[in-house]
């Protein structure tokens, strides 16, 4: 019996031993595990902790890539802008330089303008000068000293020589030629053609030809109706150099001598 409960005694001793045994054992394959683990883990969260930072990486590589490609952009366009700015302000300066081209230009054309229109009016002046001296000079009156026998064809019972007829003709050729010569400095166009042939002198209507002198001495008819239209080339120069109205009432040749005080004036 002794043997037995020592036996078992042993036993329970042996098994406490191995439960003992066993404990430590598991402590050690638990705390084994436990440091397994935690090295996974910790490699888990190292391996995360890399996905995370490629990831992000690779977006801020992306990123960079994208603003990368802005800045490529805006430097094109900024060369592109500067190419255009160069090229404007080369057609701004070639422009400026035509403009001063033309300013140039047209100062001296002005200059020009302005040395021919004195010299126009220095050249007009002596025609009107030239004129004067053949038509209004006191040594040159004779010219257009008939012009007071147009009281002839005013008057139907004032008879008419042939030497009166001859001189009016004369003086109305002259006078003809005056509107001419003075129509053609003021650059008036005059409203019938004149032609002037001294004594036998016309004047144009459309296709007739108004002689200022009678063909026959016993009609004058011809001769009032030329001298009608010379009048009235009379009266376009009349209005040319101003001369007023109330002028037309007076004589031929007190109209004639106005004329003339306003040339020596001009002149």
């Amino acid at each position: 019996m002794l043997q037995e409960l020592q036996s078992l005694k042993e036993r329970k001793e042996s098994l406490r031993n191995q439960r003992i045994a066993l404990e430590e054992e598991l402590n050690q394959l638990l705390s084994y595990m436990e440091q397994g683990s935690k090295k996974q883990s910790d490699a888990y969260n190292v391996k995360c902790l890399s996905t995370e930072f490629e990831i992000k990486k690779k977006e801020i590589q992306k990123q960079m890539d994208k603003e990368s490609q802005e800045i490529t952009k805006n430097q094109q366009y900024c060369a592109e802008q500067q190419r255009v700015y160069k090229e404007r302000a080369d057609w701004i300066d070639k422009f400026n330089d035509k403009l001063k081209e033309d300013f140039k230009s047209c100062q001296k054309k002005e200059e020009t303008i302005q040395i021919r229109s004195t010299v126009a009016k220095g050249i007009k002046r002596l025609f009107l000068l030239q004129l004067c001296t053949i038509f209004f000079d006191k040594e040159n009156q004779r010219l257009l000293w008939g012009l007071h026998k147009i009281k002839f064809l005013n008057d139907g019972q004032l008879n008419m020589s042939s030497q009166d007829e001859d001189q009016l003709a004369t003086s109305l050729g002259y006078l003809g030629l005056l509107l001419q010569q003075i129509a053609k400095i003021k650059g008036v166009t005059l409203k019938y053609e004149f032609k002037f042939k001294g004594s036998k002198s016309y004047i144009q209507q459309q296709n007739d030809t108004l002689y200022l002198f009678s063909q026959k001495p016993s009609s004058l008819k011809v001769l009032k109706q030329s001298f009608g239209l010379l009048i009235q080339n009379l009266y376009i120069i009349m209005e040319e150099l101003s001369v007023q109205k109330q002028w037309r009432n007076q004589s031929l040749p007190a109209i004639i001598g106005k004329i003339g005080e306003m040339l020596w004036v001009d002149a």
